[in-house]
């Protein structure tokens, strides 16, 4: 059986892989507001970190997988897509 937190690692842990797989030059971008210390929604920080922000996703073309860039690709990435 798997506990709320090994989905939550899991979970972070595909969009890792996937991050890795992403080519910035066929991206797809798009944002959507969200919690900035949460942007997948999946931990639940304090209130006093609960703000909302205009968060950056990118997947590849195809997949279903939304990831948050600045957590997971490099500075060549967040150029790339003009999110730096």
């Amino acid at each position: 059986m798997h506990t709320e937190s090994d989905k939550i690692s899991n979970y972070l842990a595909d969009r890792k892989r996937e991050a890795v797989r992403i080519d910035p030059q066929t991206a797809e971008v798009t944002w959507w507001y969200a919690e900035t210390f949460d942007p997948h929604g999946v931990d639940n920080p304090p209130p006093v970190l609960q703000q909302v922000g205009r968060e950056y996703f990118a997947r590849r073309p195809g997949s279903e997988i939304w990831v948050w860039f600045r957590r997971f690709a490099g500075r060549y990435v967040r150029e790339t897509l003009g999110t730096a």
